[in-house]
């Protein structure tokens, strides 16, 4: 591995001693804009497998990162204090097509922190007599302050905890606003503490660093996997967690929509109407792997359709996240959530033609629909399409998945006519069933809709939110109707 050093300090050293103890060779050593032209940017790139690590100053950072973009070089940024450029830097990074992996801190030890940080948040928010605050100790040649795994430790509690909307560094009588406390003392690594105080005690919890190796052999360990990826990366292991769950609780809804369909169907049909949706778990996540996710998220041709080939055979479709749909989620992981999303649309509208397509029939209607109406759609709106492009939002399917399902159904209707049973019962066969379905469908539509959001935070807790009381109205609203034009509150 080619390591470009950007910032030769304390820290830039340290990085040299993890990276040589790795095997890696340092090709270039910046310490000044002056070094860009010292060294021969365009042949250490052409030697491949080569990143720069960056360890500057809030001042000079930025400024590092343009410079790689410039020259291809991907980067690995542990500096902070630039994080008011991030939203343009992370444009540019797309824009160009390069690579960059930042983080206010690369220690393991901190991440566990952070998740601590995070729980004790959430807990507290049922004890108002705590009030909590935050203090960081670094050395005196730190410039920036807070540090940047202050500030992330903070944003972090402030989506956790209730009672604080903002932090401020030093004093606030806000009682809205987080203090911090930054502290310049001697050679500290770093220590972080998050303090809760009540008029009876404190808690707190704290993490102090012994040794800036940790975070040396961090930024060294990114630079060998962002070598060769695209895009702009972080490290976000709860977003990850919370889409697996989500596309897992999608996934449940196709068995739930059986049972749901099954259990209002004729005994005679209830196995076949229950085959139809799982069937297409099969079907449709083979059309999913050969073309289909291509055609709906590869690169855009005239907004209108994307390309096979761009992910055929789950091609380039991998654990490294995607710089333009989910940044902070594996790109297999994003595959799987729009996959689950393919695979219930057409049992969607199968209650519409209940018992009235044998099996061949429902097969090439899976096949062919899902191709010519499902996949569009969603490169349209989801896929940057034309749609997407004139401003379109679909947050959860309400387009691509529920009125393409609504009109296909509809059409079903028209095209297959009226139903001459009259004096045949189409009495349900077994309403336990019906309801285990529904049961199935309401714990799956939290995922469906929260997911939507693809990362964990406070746009997928409102989605959550929404979701249980759009449901419960929606019953109240129903019981409400059925008694005023039936007389009666029925299951069905």
């Amino acid at each position: 591995m080619n390591i470009i050093i950007s910032g030769y300090g304390k820290m830039g050293k340290m990085v040299e001693t993890e990276a040589l103890k790795a095997g890696d060779c340092i090709v270039a050593k910046i310490d000044s804009k002056e070094d860009w032209a010292k060294y021969d940017f365009e042949a250490i790139v052409a030697r491949g497998n080569v990143a720069a690590i960056d360890f500057s100053t809030p001042q000079s950072v930025v400024a590092n990162i343009e410079e790689c973009f410039k020259r291809n070089i991907p980067i690995v940024v542990g500096t902070t204090g630039w994080y008011n450029e991030k939203e343009r830097l992370k444009e540019l990074c797309q824009s160009k097509n390069q690579s960059m992996f930042w983080a206010s801190n690369f220690s393991i030890g901190v991440f566990l922190f952070n998740k601590m940080n995070i729980w004790l948040a959430k807990l507290m928010n049922s004890y108002s007599q705590y009030t909590p605050s935050m203090s960081e100790t670094h050395h005196v040649h730190k410039l920036d302050a807070p540090s940047g795994t202050a500030i992330t430790l903070a944003e972090n509690l402030i989506e956790n905890y209730h009672g604080k909307t903002k932090w401020q560094l030093g004093e606030s009588s806000d009682k809205d606003t987080l203090c911090i406390n930054a502290i310049r003392q001697g050679e500290v690594c770093g220590i972080h503490e998050v303090k809760y105080e009540s008029p009876f005690d404190e808690i707190t919890i704290r993490h102090e660093a012994t040794t800036r190796a940790g975070f040396a052999l961090g930024t060294v360990t990114a630079a060998h996997w962002i070598a060769d990826k695209k895009g702009f990366f972080t490290m976000n292991y709860g977003d990850t967690t919370f889409m697996m769950l989500a596309t897992a609780m999608v996934c449940l809804m196709t068995p739930g929509l059986a049972f749901f369909y099954g259990g209002l169907a004729r005994k005679r049909s209830v196995l076949y109407i229950m085959m139809q949706s799982f069937i297409s778990m099969g079907i449709v996540t083979i059309i999913w792997m050969y073309g289909g996710f291509g055609l709906a998220f590869g690169k855009d041709h005239g907004g209108v359709i994307g390309s096979i080939s761009d992910y055929f055979g789950l091609a380039h479709v991998g654990l490294v996240p995607s710089n333009v749909h989910a940044a902070s989620i594996p790109f297999i992981l994003f595959f799987a959530f729009q996959l689950m999303f393919c695979v219930i649309t057409v049992p969607l509208m199968s209650g519409a033609f209940a018992e009235r397509l044998n099996m061949k029939g429902y097969i090439w209607l899976l096949i062919i629909w899902t191709i010519i109406v499902y996949i569009p759609v969603c490169h349209w709106i989801w896929g940057s399409g034309f749609l997407s492009k004139i401003g379109f939002v679909d947050f959860a399917g309400g387009t691509v998945i529920h009125t393409t399902a609504g009109f296909a159904a509809l059409a079903a209707i028209f095209v297959l006519g009226r139903r001459h049973q009259k004096d045949i019962s189409m009495k349900p066969s077994n309403l336990m069933a019906a309801a285990i379905g529904t049961g199935l469908l309401w714990f799956g539509w939290f995922g469906f809709n929260s997911g939507g959001a693809l990362k964990a935070g406070s746009l997928a807790a409102i989605a959550f939110s929404n979701t249980f009381i759009g449901l419960a109205s929606g019953m109240v609203t129903w019981m409400i109707y059925a008694k005023l034009v039936r007389g009666k509150v029925d299951f069905v």
